[in-house]
């Protein structure tokens, strides 16, 4: 039965819709990430700077994976949070999916911004 529910939650509109969206952007920051920023051990990379205190906060190349992973758990916790209210609570569902999509906007913007600081 669990499978059966499975198949019909992944073949909603709205949930292909967020999905979509969501995928776009995790690998829309990868891609970010892989360009930008190179596998360099001895090399330390500004992760947190403010414009009145400067640079606060440093770290290694895999920081910026740690992010990109960060934002790939919630998404799998909240497409699996969706999936759990879905036939409960179909507005609260849609919510959580739609909550990840800003959530992923988000993360998108905070890598480029900490990208562009390092280039």
């Amino acid at each position: 039965m669990a499978k059966d529910e499975l198949k019909n939650f992944l073949k909603e509109r709205w949930v292909k819709a967020c999905l979509i969206v969501n995928i776009i952007l995790l690998l829309t920051s990868l891609i970010i990430i892989f360009v930008n920023i190179k596998a360099l051990p001895q090399r330390s990379y500004i992760l947190y700077y403010t414009s009145l205190e400067g640079i606060k906060m440093t770290g290694y190349f895999w920081n910026f994976y740690l992010f990109w992973f960060i934002g790939f758990f919630f998404s799998v916790l909240h497409l699996l949070l969706a999936f759990v209210f879905w036939y409960r609570i179909k507005k609260l569902s849609q919510f959580i999916l739609s909550s990840n999509i800003l959530l992923n906007i988000f993360l998108l913007l905070a890598i480029a911004a900490i990208v562009a600081v390092n280039l």
